[in-house]
């Protein structure tokens, strides 16, 4: 054969005999032999190729293609085909079994030719994303090739556990989550590591203008901002009461005009129990507090999860509505069980504003009940105590200056006792303490004085107080 190497001119020469078919048998095995010794990649010699091979479908010709395509380091989809002929073909090329790893797509769901398998028992010099995918294919395969799947076993375990040591999740690494899942939940440190990944959804948005994704709780006071990459960011979703934004370039911000798919990777109710009893992670206590809320009676979720409702409240950033929630719920409960002490502390954090008024007062007339008065005398201050019993004012204001004595003028319940007295149930702390500092209307200091006759009161400066 004249050709001896291939400049420019012989490579568009060969190309048009390949499209015309106008090469000979011999001149096809030169070309062939003279592609595969080039060292870097040409378009023109692989489309060639290429036609070559849908032709004649020789080993020879596969091989130059192949090893063209290393050369090159395409790893692209588009070229999977063909290191899989070759893999199936049993060439012998360097890279080979690696580039058929490279260029499959990550949504292959076809078993990985056992060829493939065989060779990974031994060989593990692929990326992580690659190894995950080979991994859970197995997976998926695994009744298919038993002995392969015993092979790999122990070390699709270690794999799957440092990836979850580092948070990483995707379809693949789900799915090995998902096979190990028993292996994973039975060790410890393992589990602590679980809540930042059961959580994990892909959004994935279409439209172009699009460059962040903000999701906000209700649960929470802040919101987070992801990024998105060629239209996809990963979010964690861990309460039915979220809303997303999509946000262009200039900060505006959409909700109903763009459209978007939400995929989760895990299925968080397989997990989420079970490590409850090792985690405190944020998001898992949120999400057992929502399930209770949105499943359960009042009643149920008080008598078995204070402890949880307990962590909820640690968490930072809580909305200040679920927060007085939680403390509502452990404020009865530590009422019913008479737990002083952490009864205080909630009154104590409790916001009374959020509050319906119907609640606000039954809470204020507990913080009487139990003898809190100077919480209760703060409350009326700024909610009045027009809702509020005459037999409970009666026990507010006795209570008080039985504590506090009558030496210090209380505006607020200076007015309170002044209208218990007008009420006619009064007793002679309250009215010992009108005596002292009530000043209004001539009929009603007369009113006063008259009422002190009854009592061993003295009545002198209140008298001063009506002529001055």
């Amino acid at each position: 054969s004249l050709l001896r190497e291939l400049t420019a001119f012989e490579i568009q020469a060969i190309n048009y005999g390949a499209k015309t078919g106008m090469l000979t048998s011999e001149l096809v095995r030169q070309f062939t032999y003279l592609a595969g010794k080039k060292k870097t990649f040409n378009p023109v010699v692989y489309y060639s190729l290429e036609r070559l091979f849908e032709k004649y479908r020789t080993d020879d010709i596969l091989s130059a293609i192949c090893s063209l395509l290393i050369k090159g380091m395409k790893r692209s989809g588009k070229y999977f085909k063909w290191f899989r002929l070759g893999v199936l073909s049993q060439l012998k090329i360097n890279g080979l079994y690696e580039y058929y790893m490279y260029s499959i797509n990550d949504d292959y769901k076809d078993a990985i030719d056992h060829p493939v398998m065989l060779y990974y028992v031994y060989n593990s010099n692929l990326s992580e994303q690659k190894m995950a995918l080979l991994y859970a294919n197995i997976i998926r395969n695994k009744n298919y090739h038993e002995n392969i799947y015993k092979s790999y076993y122990r070390r699709m375990e270690l794999f799957a556990k440092r990836m979850l040591e580092r948070h990483q999740i995707s379809d693949s690494l789900a799915q090995l989550y998902n096979e190990f899942a028993s292996r994973i939940m039975a060790d410890e440190a393992m589990v602590e590591h679980l809540p930042y990944v059961i959580f994990r959804n892909e959004i994935s948005c279409a439209n172009p203008n699009m460059v962040s994704v903000t999701i906000l709780y209700k649960e929470l006071e802040t919101e987070e901002t992801i990024q998105l990459v060629e239209g996809k960011a990963r979010l964690d979703i861990y309460s039915q009461n979220y809303e997303i934004f999509f946000n262009d370039a200039f900060g505006n911000r959409y909700i109903e005009s763009v459209k978007y798919e939400l995929k989760p990777y895990l299925d968080p109710k397989e997990y989420a129990g079970f490590c409850l009893e090792k985690s405190r992670h944020p998001m898992l206590l949120l999400y057992m507090y929502d399930c209770l809320c949105s499943k359960r009676t009042q009643q149920q979720m008080e008598r078995e999860t204070i402890e949880l409702i307990e962590r909820v409240l640690e968490i930072d950033g809580l909305a200040r509505e679920v927060k007085n929630h939680c403390l509502v719920t452990l404020i009865r409960h530590y009422d019913e069980t008479d737990n002083d002490e952490r009864l205080e502390a909630c009154l104590d954090l409790l916001d009374l504003g959020c509050l319906a008024p119907e609640e606000r007062t039954g809470h204020i007339i507990l913080m009487i009940n139990r003898s809190y008065y100077d919480k209760a005398l703060k409350a009326i201050e700024l909610f009045g105590f027009e809702e509020l019993p005459l037999n409970i004012l009666i026990r507010l204001c006795s209570g008080w200056l039985h504590d506090y004595g009558t030496e210090e003028k209380q505006p607020v319940l200076l007015s309170i006792c002044y209208f218990i007295f007008a009420n006619k149930k009064y007793d002679d702390i309250i009215l010992a303490y009108l005596v002292k500092f009530y000043r209004g209307t001539t009929s009603s200091v007369l009113s006063l004085l008259q009422a002190v006759k009854g009592f061993e009161l003295d009545s002198c400066k209140l008298a001063q107080r009506l002529l001055v």
